[in-house]
């Protein structure tokens, strides 16, 4: 027995909502697809191991940026 695809589901939306899709996608390292997978997974209550994946990834990419930016602040004496 062969896997169907699964269906593709479309809609349209603003200009302002497209912009903050890619942003979070380039920001993640995802496509926006992904981003938009997640997302309706999130609002379902879907949270399969990619979905966790994914949002472990970015509390640590954001982590990572604080330390960053902390380490930022003591080199300048603040």
């Amino acid at each position: 027995m062969s896997r169907q695809p699964n269906p593709k589901v479309s809609t349209r939306v603003s200009p302002e909502w497209k912009a903050r899709i890619e942003a979070i996608a380039n920001k993640t390292g995802r496509n926006s697809s992904q981003v938009l997978h997640e997302a309706i997974a999130l609002y379902l209550g879907e949270n399969d191991a990619s979905t966790v994946g994914v949002t472990l990834q970015d509390i640590l990419m954001r982590l990572e940026a604080l330390k960053q930016q902390a380490a930022v602040r003591v080199l300048l004496g603040r």
